[in-house]
């Protein structure tokens, strides 16, 4: 408590930590604390890189179904399909994979979505 009177107070306070021990890590004339953090550092980095790419493929593949039950509720081809659908939800200030989850999810229907976006032209 000593050496870092402020810091060993807010521990004590906030936690049951009674006692911490420091020991600078080496191995040779390395620094394995700091490698440890920054391969802690990386994987996290990789770690929130994969859920990003994997958000993107879900909602990618929800948009993609989307496309096909307009596709084939109104007879168009599918980037005939994603126009209509992009422009409902531009004409609603809504983010396209929430349309698509609409649709998919059936809380919306297609002869909306489909009536709307011509109503609306680009």
């Amino acid at each position: 408590m000593a050496r870092w009177p402020v810091f060993a107070a807010a521990v004590i306070e906030k936690s049951n930590v009674r006692a911490v021990f420091a020991l600078p890590l080496q191995w040779g004339t390395t620094n394995v604390a700091t490698i440890a953090i920054l391969q802690e550092r990386a994987m996290r980095r990789a770690e929130v890189l994969n859920e990003q790419l994997q958000a993107a493929l879900t909602s990618r593949v929800i948009i993609e179904q989307a496309k096909g039950v307009l596709a084939q509720h109104s007879g168009l081809r599918m980037d005939q399909a994603f126009g209509l659908m992009r422009r409902y939800a531009r004409a609603h200030n809504t983010r396209l994979a929430e349309v698509a989850r609409a649709l998919i999810g059936r809380t919306l229907d297609p002869t909306t979505v489909i009536s709307a976006a011509r109503t609306n032209p680009p």
